[in-house]
């Protein structure tokens, strides 16, 4: 069973308080497991929670953006105590235990996950079970709007008027314009409110739609953060600006080529790697080859030595680069421009192109980013697996160890970055060992 779901059934209780108005049974479950049952050394066992609801429904309309539309900015930087307040619900407890659930967004998708805990300042209540789903981003909206329009219903038939709850969810409704939903979801997928006056960041988000449209200042919010959000978009102007002296590349070999659909069962970067294997065994390029690669960018009509004229810096030699390449997708031919420095760098982004060309829809325009949704992982994926090959690399392991001198080696046979070499490699299982 794929679902996520949280409801609620009203218990009596004395008061007119929210809290008192809102106590209920609440259950959540998480794919096939009910993740508010727990048991506990004073309680007895039970598979709902007898709480307020009004807490957990006000954190969901505060969060309400972020929560469908803001993905992890970078796969190799964990979750700051921020994030974690916008997407696990832990944030919402007020004193009340609540199993830890996490929503995050992975581009259209959302995955709900749950894992077990134990509450030592109450009663040593123990949430039992873990569990994970990704979902399309409208079902799990659905739940959610479901769950906050019944508490907040609840208020107004028990005459109480004017909470945060109400207040955030008449605004919440009251949007529709799509010009309006659109800037609420570029705020969302910045990790920011779209209620709350924000100058600085709307100026950028007008100059940026002006520049290159909203698909791609979507991608652009996708992966980067408030602060680092205007130093990103002067970066991302640049690299556009590359595509008009960017030659056509060819994608008409891919065209006879199935990309594998995008089974959100499985994770992103098996669709990525998938497509690799297929793509190479399709035009017959050797993955013993330690440069077959370069075969697929001739034939693809793609130069990585050539960096792409920006006539601006594009950021590069910032702490954590936010656009690496540019995609612009044209029936069967594509701009893939590469704005790095350096070679290797450039190679990986063009490999990242070429699943984004192959992935994109007839005239649409893509930025290449750190992201962690699930388009951006794919394509990741595919370009370690096009410029490392799995079957190569262990090729050259020894009863599944490989030394890190021999990573460095690689990485100059392949001529790529040696980070990709050693992440695909630990990625596949191999353990690295120092020489």
């Amino acid at each position: 069973m794929t679902k996520f779901s949280i409801s609620c059934s009203w218990l009596p209780q004395k008061g007119e308080s929210e809290l008192d108005r809102t106590l209920s049974k609440i259950f959540i479950s998480v794919g096939d497991r009910v993740v508010t049952e727990y048991k506990s050394e004073h309680l007895p066992q039970s598979e709902h929670l007898e709480i307020p609801a009004y807490y957990l429904a006000e954190w969901i309309t505060e969060n309400w953006w972020p929560l469908l539309w803001e993905p992890r900015k970078n796969e190799d930087v964990g979750d700051d105590q921020d994030f974690l307040d916008r997407h696990c619900i832990l944030a919402a407890q007020h004193g009340f235990a609540l199993p830890r659930v996490l929503i995050v967004p992975l581009g259209t998708n959302i995955k709900v996950s749950a894992r077990s805990r134990t509450v030592p300042l109450a009663d040593d209540v123990r949430f039992l079970h873990s569990g994970d789903v990704v979902l399309p981003r409208h079902d799990v909206e659905s739940e959610l709007r479901k769950f906050a329009q019944k508490i907040a219903s609840r208020l107004s038939s028990q005459q109480i008027i004017g909470t945060t709850l109400q207040e955030l969810w008449k605004l919440i409704e009251e949007t529709a314009d799509p010009e309006e939903l659109t800037f609420c979801q570029f705020m969302g997928a910045l990790g920011l409110s779209p209620y709350v006056p924000n100058p600085r960041i709307e100026e950028i988000l007008e100059s940026a739609l002006k520049a290159y449209g909203k698909g791609l200042v979507m991608d652009l919010c996708l992966a980067s953060t408030p602060e680092d959000f205007g130093p990103a978009n002067r970066s991302a102007e640049a690299a556009y600006s590359a595509i008009a002296s960017t030659p056509d590349s060819d994608l008409g070999p891919l065209s006879n080529v199935q990309l594998p659909p995008d089974n959100v069962v499985l994770p992103a970067w098996q669709r990525g790697e998938s497509a690799a294997k297929r793509l190479r065994q399709k035009l017959q390029i050797s993955d013993q080859d330690p440069r077959g690669s370069d075969q697929l960018f001739e034939l693809l009509k793609i130069d990585p030595e050539r960096k792409a004229t920006t006539g601006a810096n594009t950021g590069e030699n910032a702490t954590t680069p936010i656009v690496v390449g540019v995609v612009q997708r044209n029936d069967q031919a594509a701009r893939i421009a590469l704005v790095q420095e350096n070679e290797r760098h450039r190679r990986f982004a063009a490999a990242r192109g070429i699943f984004a060309a192959w992935a994109s829809e007839r005239q649409e325009s893509r930025f290449l980013t750190p992201s962690v949704t699930r388009d951006q992982q794919a394509n990741r994926a595919f370009a370690a697996e096009i410029l490392a090959p799995d079957a190569y690399i262990r090729s050259q392991a020894k009863r599944g160890r490989i030394s890190q001198d021999r990573i460095f080696e690689l990485a100059s046979d392949l001529n790529i970055d040696s980070g990709v070499v050693w992440k695909h490699a630990q990625n596949k299982g191999l353990q690295v060992v120092r020489s």
